[in-house]
């Protein structure tokens, strides 16, 4: 810790003084009772505060370093801690609690604790020296340079308890002790049963075992999860492969059955031609009938208009018999040459109704594995 800077507005004899303190040895001197041993007692004052306890002496110190000249019993110290942080203190010794700034001349005071009789502890709390090893380490008043024997084991004692725990006011061996046996009766030990920290390994140890069970639900939760998520994907893949069979299958019996309609349509065509051939078949018949039958009329009349014209022996006769003769005979030719042209055409008729029956055989079996298709398709459903 390095004292930067000390502004005494009133106390004791020195009024209005500051003093700069330079990095390494500062030598303060002058004359005997000119206030060098003041100055020293309004830096331990600033830090710790000036106590109104007599505490073996003839005045207390908040009465003996009262200012002489001004009414303005205060002052200010800037120093900086080995951390390099600095701060600043105002006091006013009348008052418990100073004022604590830090390097931005922000007020801290309220961050450090406050002790019913000595008042703000900032200064023990920053560097862990107590008003009794400051004064008696760091401080060196005239005629008190030897210490008595309660002073140094007061003294060495407070240096172990720092050494060992950080805190002068704390013996390390005496609190170990306490810890230990405080431990054994509140907590317990490893070897210890029945006692508050068994108690509590024996739940961690029920804990861990459930947090083991519980993990290995949750593997086998997520391995679940996993198996039905793939049996979803898996079902949707059988679901969207069933959609589109159905579709084909669908397509396909549409198919079929139009397949089947054109099977029917050509049938119903070919019969309507077979109808027609037949009726043609039916035609030609008559007029073959017809034609023989104006044959035997023909032969007749001419076998009576022989018979007619020898017996009358009239040539008039003769020769219109004759007209009529050829004239019959050249529609006996017509009819003879239109049966013959039938004839012809029904053997083309025929043939072709051959072919048609032929078609019709190549439909129904076209129809018979259409049905059996569909049957099929049906069955598979």
């Amino acid at each position: 810790m390095i004292i930067k800077n000390i502004k005494i507005n009133g106390f004791a004899g020195i009024a209005d003084k500051e003093i700069n303190f330079q990095k390494g040895i500062n030598i303060v001197y002058g004359e005997n009772e000119k206030g060098k041993s003041t100055i020293l007692k309004f830096i331990l004052g600033m830090f710790y505060g000036l106590s109104k306890n007599k505490n073996g002496k003839e005045i207390p110190d908040i009465e003996k370093y009262k200012p002489w000249k001004t009414e303005e019993f205060s002052g200010k110290l800037k120093y900086a801690l080995d951390n390099k942080e600095e701060f600043e203190v105002f006091r006013k010794f009348t008052q418990k609690n100073p004022k604590i700034f830090n390097k931005e001349l922000e007020d801290i005071s309220k961050e450090f604790s406050i002790d019913k009789t000595k008042g703000n502890n900032f200064f023990e709390e920053q560097t862990g020296v107590s008003e009794e090893i400051f004064l008696n380490t760091n401080m060196i008043q005239q005629e008190e340079t030897k210490l008595n024997i309660n002073k140094q084991n007061n003294l060495i004692q407070k240096i172990t308890n720092m050494v060992s725990s950080g805190n002068d006011n704390v013996s390390y061996k005496n609190a170990i002790d306490r810890i230990n046996k405080k431990q054994l009766e509140e907590i317990g030990t490893e070897r210890s049963t029945g006692r508050p920290i068994n108690i509590i390994e024996d739940k961690i140890s029920k804990i861990n075992k459930e947090k083991t069970n519980l993990e290995q639900l949750k593997e086998k939760k997520e391995f679940i999860e996993n198996k039905v998520k793939e049996e979803k994907i898996k079902n949707i893949k059988i679901e969207t492969k069933i959609n589109l069979l159905k579709k084909i299958k669908i397509e396909k019996e549409r198919e079929n059955l139009e397949e089947l309609n054109i099977n029917n349509k050509l049938k119903n065509e070919l019969n309507e031609k077979i109808e027609n051939l037949e009726t043609m078949k039916e035609k030609i018949f008559e007029e073959k009938i017809n034609n023989k039958y104006n044959f035997i009329l023909l032969f007749l009349f001419i076998i009576i208009f022989l018979i007619i014209a020898v017996f009358f022996k009239n040539k008039i006769i003769l020769f219109s018999g004759i007209i009529i003769e050829i004239v019959l005979f050249l529609f006996y030719l017509k009819n003879k040459i239109k049966i013959n042209k039938i004839k012809k055409e029904n053997n083309i008729k025929n043939d072709e109704k051959q072919n048609i029956k032929k078609e019709i055989e190549i439909l129904e079996e076209n129809k018979k594995e259409t049905q059996d298709k569909i049957k099929i398709t049906k069955d598979n459903n």
